[in-house]
C-alpha cells in the first residue's frame, strides 16, 4: 500500500509541497481573521465578512457534492495519467476539454446543476438579472440610465448599462437557464486563450498545455469562470492581452487581428464593467514602455486606435440614446463610495478592505500557488517584456486599492483578469514544479467547491 501511495504521491506531486511555509502563512491569515472578528464583533466599522480574507463565502456541505466532489478528482487523475503517458497535454482540443470539464465538474460539486449553474444568475433579487426583467423598452431604459443608475439593485448600479442590457437580450425568447449556458460557454472560451497566450510567450506546447490545465484547477478561475459575468469580461480581456503579446512578439510589424482581439477585448469589456479602466492603464503603461526600451510602436498604436474607437462609441451614445458613459462611472464611483473616499470616511474599514482585497487574490491562487508567483515576483523595470507587463498589472491594480476601489471585496471574482499577468512568472520553472502546483491546487480548489458557495 505504501508502495502504491509513493507512486501516487511521485507521479502528481513530484517536487514536494512547502508545508512549513504554507504553514505559517495560514497562522499569519488565521491571526489577521481572529483580529477581524474581534474587530467585527465590537461592530466597529471595519468593512469587512467575519470569513476574512474571504469576503463571501456561505459554509454548506451536502452529500451530491461530496460524490461529485470525488467524480472531480478522479477525473483530474485520469487526465494525469493520460497527460503524463500519452502526453496529451501537447494536443490543444485534449487540454481544451480536460480543462472545461475540469472547471464543470468543479462547479458541479456545489451541490447539482441548479447551486452550479442557475443560482448565481436569478437567486435573490439583487441580480443583474432582476433588473433585466424589469425592462419593457431596451432603447428607453438606456436613455434614462443616467436617471435611474441610483435605483438599480447592488450589482446594477455600479456598473455600465451594458450588463443589464446583456442579460435582457438573452432574455429574449429564453430563460434566465440561457443566460447561464451562455455565460459558461464565453467563460471557458478563456481556456483556449490562455493556452495562445502561452504559446505565444514560449513556443512550448507543453508548457502551453500544462498552464491551461494549471489555470482551470486555480480556485479563482475555477469557481468563477463559469456562471458569473466577470468570467464574460474576463474572457474579453484575455482577448485583449493575447493581441498585445502577439505585438510583443511581432517585433514591431503591424498585425491587424491583434489590433482587433485588443480593440474588441476592450470595447466589450468596458460595456460590462468599468474595472476594465486597469487593462486600459496597463496598456498605455506598457506601450510607452515597449517603445521607450525597444523601439515598438505597435503596442502604443493599438492603444491609440481603441482608445479613439471606444471614444468615439461612448461620445456617439449621447446624441442618438441620451446616455453618458462618463457620467455613469462618477456616478458609480459615488454609489460604490457615499460617504465620500474610503480613506477618510472610515479609515479602519480603508485599511481592512486592502488587506482582504490582495488576501482573496492570493488564497485563490492556491496557497502554494500563490508562495511560488509571490517570491518569483521582481518589481523593479525589468528588460524583459513580460516581467514588465507583469509589473505594470501589479502597479496598476495596487495603485486601484489605494484609491479604495473593491470597497466590497470579491477580488478573486472582479480581478480574475490578473491570473494570466501572474502566471507570467512560472515560465522558467520546471517541468515538475509546474505539475506539483496543479495538483495542489487541484486539491485546494476540491475543497472549497466542496465546503462554500462564493456567490451573492
Amino acid at each position: 500500500m505504501s508502495e502504491v501511495f509513493s507512486a501516487m504521491k511521485d507521479r502528481f506531486l513530484p517536487i514536494e509541497a512547502p508545508f512549513k511555509v504554507l504553514l505559517l502563512i495560514l497562522l499569519a491569515w488565521g491571526g489577521l481573521a481572529i483580529a477581524n472578528a474581534v474587530v467585527y464583533y465590537l461592530g466597529l466599522p471595519v468593512s469587512t465578512s467575519w470569513t476574512f480574507p474571504i469576503s463571501i463565502l456561505t459554509l454548506r456541505l451536502s452529500p451530491s457534492a461530496l460524490l461529485i466532489s470525488g467524480a472531480w478528482l478522479i477525473g483530474f487523475g485520469l487526465f494525469f495519467l493520460l497527460a503524463m503517458y500519452r502526453k496529451w497535454y501537447e494536443t490543444f482540443t485534449a487540454v481544451i476539454g480536460a480543462g472545461a470539464v475540469l472547471i464543470i465538474l468543479g462547479n458541479l460539486i456545489q451541490g447539482g446543476v441548479q447551486s452550479a449553474f442557475y443560482d448565481p444568475i436569478s437567486l435573490g433579487d439583487i441580480q443583474y438579472y432582476h433588473d433585466a426583467i424589469k425592462i419593457n423598452d431596451w432603447q428607453h431604459w438606456l436613455g434614462n440610465f443616467n436617471q435611474l443608475q441610483g435605483q438599480l439593485n447592488d450589482h446594477s448600479r455600479t456598473h455600465p448599462p451594458g450588463t443589464v442590457l446583456l442579460h435582457y437580450a438573452l432574455l429574449d425568447g429564453h430563460s434566465e437557464h440561457f443566460i447561464a449556458w451562455f455565460f459558461g460557454f464565453i467563460g471557458l472560451l478563456s481556456l483556449p486563450l490562455i493556452y495562445q497566450i502561452f504559446l505565444t510567450i514560449s513556443d512550448d506546447k507543453g508548457f502551453a498545455g500544462k498552464v491551461t490545465i494549471l489555470y482551470s484547477v486555480l480556485p479563482a478561475a475555477n469557481i468563477y469562470t463559469l456562471m458569473s459575468i466577470d468570467a464574460v469580461v474576463v474572457t474579453c480581456l484575455n482577448l485583449a492581452l493575447l493581441g498585445v503579446v502577439q505585438l510583443v512578439k511581432t517585433n514591431n510589424r503591424f498585425s491587424l487581428h491583434s489590433y482587433l482581439f485588443i480593440f474588441v477585448g476592450l470595447s466589450v469589456g468596458s460595456s460590462l464593467t468599468f474595472g476594465t479602466l486597469h487593462m486600459w492603464a496597463v496598456l498605455f503603461c506598457f506601450a510607452i514602455y515597449m517603445f521607450k526600451f525597444y523601439g515598438n510602436r505597435q503596442i502604443l498604436g493599438a492603444f491609440l486606435a481603441s482608445g479613439f474607437g471606444y471614444l468615439a462609441l461612448v461620445l456617439l451614445l449621447i446624441p442618438v440614446f441620451g446616455f453618458n458613459y462618463f457620467e455613469a462611472f462618477f456616478s458609480a464611483s459615488r454609489l460604490e463610495n457615499p460617504n465620500g473616499m474610503l480613506l477618510l470616511a472610515n479609515p479602519l474599514g480603508y485599511f481592512a478592505t486592502r488587506i482582504e482585497n490582495i488576501s482573496e487574490i492570493l488564497l485563490f491562487l492556491s496557497l502554494w500557488g500563490a508562495y511560488e508567483i509571490v517570491t518569483r515576483l521582481n518589481l523593479k523595470t525589468a528588460k524583459d517584456p513580460y516581467v514588465a507587463l507583469t509589473n505594470t498589472a501589479i502597479w496598476v491594480l495596487l495603485a486601484m486599492f489605494l484609491t479604495g476601489a473593491y470597497r466590497t471585496g470579491e477580488t478573486a471574482r472582479a480581478c480574475l483578469f490578473m491570473l494570466p499577468y501572474l502566471l507570467f512568472t512560472l515560465r522558467n520553472v520546471s517541468p515538475k514544479l509546474l505539475l506539483s502546483l496543479t495538483s495542489f491546487a487541484a486539491l485546494q480548489t476540491g475543497a472549497m467547491q466542496l465546503l462554500g458557495s462564493y456567490f451573492w
